[in-house]
């Protein structure tokens, strides 16, 4: 199941020189977890996975790049883990207003048991409903301060 948070919120700084990431910090609001189902987006938003109430909110910060690595610290219900995620850097285009847009893409997997998301169910014909590896993608776009 692909899902999406749509509230969100974030920032970067890019060294346009060198063309690399020198800063990048994100948030996501829980309650705006979304996968096209009611009923789905409610159960994740319970106990049972993200506990939305108690903990509002999934962050990242960057800390290090290392070539097309980049690692940082993800944290999901008050659990904070280190992180590596593929980064794809777009680079930097100027677009028909005379803005700098920078593209950046993170792509990684994380074992949801980390951040004690435990809930799971069997399936009629033997193992589990849900996998512990849960993939994310961040893509970003941004615009350079003049």
């Amino acid at each position: 199941v692909s899902g999406k948070f749509n509230d969100f919120s974030g920032s970067f700084e890019y060294d346009e020189k060198t063309k690399t990431v020198t800063s990048l910090t994100g948030t996501a609001i829980v309650k705006s977890i979304d996968t096209d189902n009611q009923k789905r987006d409610d159960h994740l938003r319970s106990s049972d996975f993200f506990a939305a109430d108690k903990y509002p909110e999934l962050t990242f910060k960057l800390e290090r790049i290392d070539g097309d690595d980049a690692y940082g610290k993800l944290t999901m219900r008050g659990v904070t883990k280190d992180v590596k995620f593929e980064l794809e850097n777009s680079g930097s285009v100027v677009d028909s207003w005379g803005n700098t847009r920078v593209g950046l893409a993170l792509e990684g997997k994380v074992n949801r048991m980390d951040y004690d998301i435990k809930y799971n169910s069997l399936i009629e014909a033997g193992g589990v409903a849900i996998s512990e590896e849960v993939k994310i993608n961040i893509d970003l776009q941004g615009i350079l301060a003049k």
